[in-house]
């Protein structure tokens, strides 16, 4: 069994595949397999491609529900926690990545180590 190939481990493999020369073997049988693998390279490629995405995306995520926690843990006394919008403040509308902000900046005032 063999270890875990890299991204660009593969892609180096990938490249030395498709130089190799077999003697004896006719050029279209050969021409055949390289055509596979590199089909098959490029659906790895989107695969990978993919799993950066979604590791960003989970990371986001894992944020937003850090900051959900955050809200949810400090509701309790002494921090009840309600939204209070004074008079003066009447129709001002906050943006989500404000918000977000806000709330970051409370999570690390009380030390909050995820912040």
């Amino acid at each position: 069994m063999t270890d875990k190939l890299n991204a660009e481990t593969l892609r180096d493999r990938v490249n030395q595949f498709q130089r190799i020369e077999l003697p004896g073997q006719p050029m279209m049988m050969h021409m055949g397999t390289n055509y596979l693998v590199r089909d098959l390279w490029a659906a790895v490629s989107d695969l990978l491609s993919t799993n950066e995405q979604m590791a960003e995306r989970v990371a986001e995520l894992e944020a937003d529900a850090a900051r959900y926690r955050w809200l949810r843990d400090h509701s309790v006394p002494p921090h009840n926690f309600y939204i209070s919008v004074p008079d003066e403040f009447h129709g001002v509308k906050y943006s989500p990545s404000e918000v977000d902000a806000y709330i970051d900046e409370a999570r690390a005032a009380f030390g909050d180590n995820d912040a």
